[in-house]
């Protein structure tokens, strides 16, 4: 009996020796250089307290260019240089387009039906893609909307110049209102009584769904975690919001439709869409939930990025009084003592821009966005 007992002992011993060093040999063949990770967390205390891009430079100035690290249950690949980024964004893309599914995207992007969350890059989102670049974000459509532009616009100019040279002027309250009031009358045809609250429900959603989320990093007890913490309910919350807001405002363009006093010259992001609803040239069933999570992806990236990103512009310049004035003589060298800039002043002179266009990279650099930072999972 003693025997028996010793010799089912030993096998154990001997086969969990043996997993562990094939385990750690396919660690060693096929996995990056990188921190020493620890038991249950592995390396998230590494990025407790820190800015995550700054906190990844630094250790990739340790372990190299591509770097592996495991935050909780999440193994991780780390990109820190043009040269490496290149070839997983474009020349292998295919491989390491796969994203982490995340809890925020189940519940608040329908599914992660949209681009931001979809977690599996493959036919789909091929298709989803193509949609957006074709009937969205193509040349005509963005330029069909530069009358927006230029008269929100115009008209944060005003409000500027009419608050006097000595008074204090909320920057960037101003920024996100031409923001909003820009992407809500390109998608919806108007401003919206409930863009304000639309655009604050998507900001509580980056907060829930950026960084590193104690439920997303152990996707083993997401479950509970996300209850424990109150995750669920708080997205659960914003995903009611914004899919009331969205149904009310679709419900109203679709009756525009219908008694077409829309024109094709008129449309708003929200009536191609659902003019697209049941068309196959796409590949795959146009929804209701597709158009919302579309509209939501718009949103998403034409406000909260864009305002947060020229708020930061501004914020860098003013501190750095030469960088300003040489971006003010060129300005000046090229449109003199005119009043107002318009798109195609703009497009005219981008020869001569070239310090706007490596202030506007360099302020990407330092304050990257949420929907910027890319994150891939092995």
């Amino acid at each position: 009996m003693n025997d028996d007992l010793v010799y089912v002992c030993s096998a154990l011993a001997v086969s969990v020796l043996a997993i562990a060093v094939v385990q750690l040999l396919k660690a060693r063949q096929r996995l990056p250089p990188g921190p020493l990770n620890l038991p249950v967390i592995g390396s998230a205390h590494r990025l407790v307290n820190a800015l995550p891009h700054r906190a990844m430079r630094d250790l990739a100035g340790v372990h190299g260019p591509l770097m592996y690290l495991r935050v909780g249950q999440v193994p991780l690949v780390v990109v820190t240089s043009k040269e490496v980024a290149r070839e997983v964004l474009k020349t292998h893309d295919a491989i390491f387009a796969t994203r982490p599914k995340l809890m925020a995207g189940d519940i608040v992007a329908y599914g992660s039906t949209d681009l931001l969350f979809c977690s599996t890059p493959g036919d789909y989102f091929r298709k989803l893609r193509r949609l957006c670049v074709q009937e969205i974000l193509s040349n005509d459509r963005i330029r069909s909307y530069q009358d927006i532009r230029e008269d929100e616009v115009r008209s944060l100019v005003e409000d500027i110049r009419a608050a006097g040279p000595s008074a204090p002027v909320d920057l960037s309250r101003k920024i996100y209102k031409l923001t909003n009031g820009i992407v809500s009358r390109a998608a919806f045809g108007m401003k919206s009584s409930k863009a304000e609250d639309f655009v604050a429900a998507i900001k509580h959603s980056f907060v829930y769904s950026t960084g590193f989320s104690i439920a997303d990093l152990f996707p083993g007890f997401t479950g509970i975690l996300s209850f424990l913490t109150g995750q669920r309910r708080n997205l659960e919350g914003v995903r009611d919001t914004i899919d009331g807001i969205l149904e009310e405002i679709i419900n109203e363009r679709e009756q525009i439709l219908k008694s077409g006093t829309s024109t094709a010259s008129e449309k708003n992001l929200v009536e191609v869409l659902l003019g697209l609803q049941g068309n196959e040239d796409f590949g795959f069933p146009i929804t209701r939930s597709t158009v919302k999570a579309v509209i939501l992806d718009i949103f998403a990236g034409g406000t909260e990025t864009s305002g947060t990103s020229m708020e930061w512009a501004m914020s860098e310049l003013m501190a750095n009084p030469k960088v300003m004035g040489k971006l003010q003589g060129e300005i000046r060298a090229a449109f003199g003592d005119k009043e107002f800039i318009s798109e195609a002043d703009l497009r005219a002179s981008g020869s001569v821009m070239k310090y706007l266009g490596l202030v506007i990279k360099e302020t990407f650099r330092l304050h990257p966005c949420p929907c910027m930072l890319l994150r891939a999972a092995v």
